[in-house]
């Protein structure tokens, strides 16, 4: 079946119109999977959070409401030790919303901690986990409000597909309830401190371009709302033929569609590839016309193309032009002119059947001349035979003949006209007959001032034309001779110029000449050019060169009245040194004379010269610039003059608990600030030593007794010596204390913490020992995280290192900021029962410290060399 090209270009539009109706995007519906929330009145806030691994394309985002007491910053979030980034942060009258994200969270029950740089009046940490969030682009702008009243409110920018979440912080004292259509993600609706706080999501409003979030309040307070839009992910593989679905647990599903890549072609094969969509496979078995001199192909655009080939329609016959017609087949067209003979009076014409025919035809011979007869020959051509006797014209003095090209011809012949007179010529008009024109230039005798002519009846005659021989010499006369021709006499008189120094004469080839006679012109003047110039006498013309005297800075010159002149030119004795004045002797050439003050710098340091060679010289004298400090090295610098460097060395008493002294370059050495050794640390005994600076001793608190958790109370500073043998269990085992058994009284899990080197520095290897102290009779699990931060308590960000806890000894190499991740070690005693509870343990290089964590309980102490008691309690 054919198509025609008007067919396939509408099916080809048809195709592309249902392709653009067609919605090749899905949004994935975002659904919150879990939420938990935890508070604390003034410090850090740490709980286990816990991500559902069944759902794809995740978000994690941490709400913080609090109420800060002094300093508003965050240090970190981090969920697993991962870092969360800031989304946004809204204030005012004194309260908080932070809000934090992390993409991807990892899956599982994992340590969700929030530390703030200072203490707090009261913090509320929320977190929910959304699934089928936009990993790219998983958030809109964040937007806050804060106010005083009853109702708090803010509003979101937001497309249709979105979920928008709220966090609220509000002065304590006060009911809170979100408006209807929200969902509750976590309420604080008891007081901690001084603040109460809620969080809370909905669907984006699919009317506009802004979603509204809002709460009710029992009371008037103080109030700050944040919010933010959280985005779908969009399903969009590109592929045209695909249909886009979205599953919760395996995210974007892309499905080919065959019957979405019918392109109304139809010998091609259509079928959807999930990766390069639709494909057509031409087929050209389905393009057979049954034409056999086309060949038949199928386009994947236009459809099937019938190509018709001359070559197979051959018919053997030369005239005939063979050709293929795609519709009818073979045809054969009689082309006459391939049969020209060449012989142009016969007829050549193409038979289809038998090839070329030439016809003879005498009329196609006619060659317009009457005077000959006209024939055609089938082999040589045209034949055309004269015949003299159609041509006579009665003319006696004309021969006439039949010229087979140019027909009749009359030739005349002059002889026959002969009238005896020299000068005319006799010539026969083939028209007329006989005709003697007279020719003047036969009587030509040479002399050209007379006028020749030619009378016809008496002859040659030569009349005298004086005119004729003007010469164009003024000073001479002209005239003419018959037999001598023209005469030219000279007359001097007539050339006189009045010009003093010619000699004027007449020349009879050039006329009037004026020669010029340059000695009548000299003017005793030795450097002039004494000449005389035929038009306006004599001139002197002075010549420079004949004045030089050898000087290079003087110019010469000749003057035509005086003679020559030597006049000096300073600036020729330019030397580039400024300091010098450059003039021109007219007897002796440049000179330059050297002018100190010239050479002024204004350094007052400086001694100022001009060297007529180099130019200005400011030599410094260190001697000038003594400021009486004996700390300060007083230099002379050329450029900007006395400098006076203090050298703080010079100023150091050897003395490290004085502090660094140093050299004020106007008051002398000044005295250092003297080092502080208070380390914070109750439980340390806290010294100077002049050498080696600050010590920090931990306070002895063992007794000796196997009985006994001993160690210092960080708080007080006081030793504790805790019992932990006694009991109330049935058994009292037969251990070295009483109550070792399987009881159910007081019982404590001890470990030791060992740091070494105290205090570790950048590049150190640290040895970090983690060992179950003799006696317990617990088990537990120690979580901990190993933090780098460079500086100050109050300085940089803490940098997590990477786990590496799987023996008892854990040796960190150079230990830098690189080294992230975290730690956990399981120490366990399967004697008790006793339910576990994690730990957790942060310690930070340079400044090491020990944050202890169990049951909600958290302590601070300074971590040294040497064991550490960390209590479950």
């Amino acid at each position: 079946m054919c198509h025609s090209k008007l067919e396939t270009i509408l099916t080809f539009i048809l195709t592309l119109i249902i392709c653009f109706l067609i919605d090749f995007k899905v949004n994935a519906e975002i659904e919150p999977l879990n939420s938990a929330y935890q508070t604390n009145t003034s410090d850090d806030i740490y709980f286990v959070y816990h991500v559902d691994y069944k759902y794809v394309n995740r978000l994690l985002l941490v709400g913080v409401s609090w109420k800060p007491h002094s300093n508003d910053i965050i240090s970190q979030i981090t969920y697993g030790g991962r870092p969360l980034l800031p989304a946004g942060r809204s204030s005012g009258n004194g309260l908080i919303v932070d809000l934090y994200y992390l993409v991807n969270p990892p899956v599982g029950d994992m340590l969700l901690a929030v530390d703030f740089l200072s203490t707090h009046r009261g913090a509320c940490v929320g977190a929910v986990t959304f699934a089928g969030v936009n990993q790219t682009t998983p958030l809109g702008s964040f937007n806050g409000n804060y106010g005083t009243g009853v109702r708090p409110l803010i509003t979101i920018a937001s497309n249709a597909n979105d979920v928008i979440l709220d966090t609220l912080v509000t002065d304590k004292n006060t009911d809170l309830a979100m408006d209807p259509g929200q969902l509750e993600l976590w309420k604080l609706n008891q007081n901690v401190d001084t603040i109460r706080a809620g969080g809370s999501w909905k669907d984006a409003s699919t009317t506009g371009t802004t979603t509204q979030m809002g709460w009710n309040l029992s009371a008037s307070k103080n109030w700050v709302i944040g919010g933010i839009s959280i985005k779908p992910v969009i399903c969009n593989d590109g592929v045209d033929c695909t249909t886009e679905t979205y599953s919760m647990e395996q995210g974007c599903i892309y499905t080919p569609d065959a019957s979405l890549c019918a392109d109304g072609i139809s010998c091609t094969t259509d079928v959807c590839d999930p990766v390069q969509g639709c494909q057509h496979t031409p087929d050209n078995g389905a393009c057979n016309d049954s034409i056999t001199c086309t060949t038949d192909v199928c386009d994947p655009v236009q459809g099937c193309q019938h190509t018709p080939n001359n070559g197979a329609c051959n018919d053997s016959i030369p005239c005939t032009t063979d050709s293929c017609d795609p519709a009818e087949g073979c045809k054969h067209t009689p082309d006459h002119g391939t049969c020209n003979d060449s012989i142009a009076c016969t007829t050549d014409t193409c038979n289809p059947a038998m090839g070329c025919t030439h016809t003879p035809n005498n009329s196609a011979c006619n060659d317009g001349i009457p005077c000959t007869t006209d024939t055609c020959n089938p082999v040589t051509g045209c034949t055309h035979t004269p015949n003299n006797s159609a041509c006579t014209d009665s003319i006696a003095c004309t021969t006439d003949t039949c010229d087979p090209v140019e027909g009749c011809k009359h030739t005349p012949d002059n002889n026959a006209c002969n009238d005896s007179i020299a000068c005319t010529t006799d010539t026969c008009n083939p028209a007329v007959g006989c005709t003697h024109t007279p020719n003047n230039s036969a009587c030509a005798d040479s002399i050209p001032c007379t006028t020749d002519t030619c009378d016809p009846t008496e002859g040659c005659r030569h009349t005298p034309n004086h005119s004729a021989c003007n010469d164009s010499i003024a000073c001479t006369t002209d005239t003419c001779s018959p037999t001598e021709g023209c005469r030219h006499t000279p007359n001097n008189s007539a050339c006189n110029d009045s010009i003093a120094c010619t000699t004027d004469t007449c020349s009879p080839t050039e006329g009037c000449k004026h020669t010029p006679n340059n000695g009548a012109c000299n003017d005793s003047i030795a450097c002039t050019t004494d000449t005389c110039n035929p038009t306006e006498g004599c001139e002197h013309t002075p010549n420079n060169s004949a004045c030089n005297d050898s000087i290079a800075c003087t110019t010469d010159s000749c003057d035509p009245a005086e003679g020559c002149k030597y006049t000096p030119n300073h600036s020729a004795c330019n030397d580039g040194i400024a300091c010098t004045t450059d003039t021109c002797s007219p007897t002796e050439g440049c000179k330059h004379t050297p002018s100190n003050t010239a050479c002024n710098d204004g350094i007052a340091c400086t001694t100022d010269t001009c060297d007529p060679a180099t130019g200005c010289k400011h030599t410094p004298n260190n001697t000038v610039c003594n400021d009486g400090i004996a700390c300060t090295a007083d230099t002379c610098d050329p450029a900007i003059g006395c400098k006076h460097t203090p050298n703080n060395t010079t100023c150091n008493d050897n003395n490290v608990c004085n502090g660094i002294e140093t050299c004020d370059p106007e008051e002398g050495c000044q005295s250092g600030t003297p080092l502080s050794c208070n380390d914070g640390n109750r439980c340390t005994v806290d010294t100077c030593n002049p050498v080696t600076g600050c010590a920090n001793t931990p306070k002895n608190c063992q007794d000796g007794n196997p009985c006994t958790n001993d160690y210092c109370n960080p708080l007080s500073g006081a030793c504790v010596h805790e019992n932990i043998c006694e009991g109330e269990g049935e058994d009292e085992g037969e251990g070295e204390c009483p109550g070792e058994g399987e009881g159910e009284g007081e019982c404590s899990m001890g470990f030791a913490l060992e740091i070494t080197p105290n205090p570790a520095e950048s590049g150190d290897d640290v040895y970090f020992t983690v060992v179950e102290l003799p006696g317990s009779c617990s088990s537990g699990i120690l979580q901990y995280e190993w933090k780098w931060r460079p500086e100050d308590k109050h300085g940089n960000d803490f940098e997590v290192i990477p786990d590496a806890c799987n023996s008892s000894e854990y040796i960190m190499e150079d230990a830098d900021s690189s080294d992230t991740g975290t730690y956990v070690c399981t120490i366990s005693d399967d004697s008790d029962s006793f339910a576990t509870a994690p730990v957790f343990l942060r310690v930070f290089l340079s400044i090491p410290v020990v944050a202890l964590a169990g049951m909600g309980l958290l302590v601070t102490v300074i971590a040294i060399t040497g064991k550490h008691l960390l209590r479950k309690r």
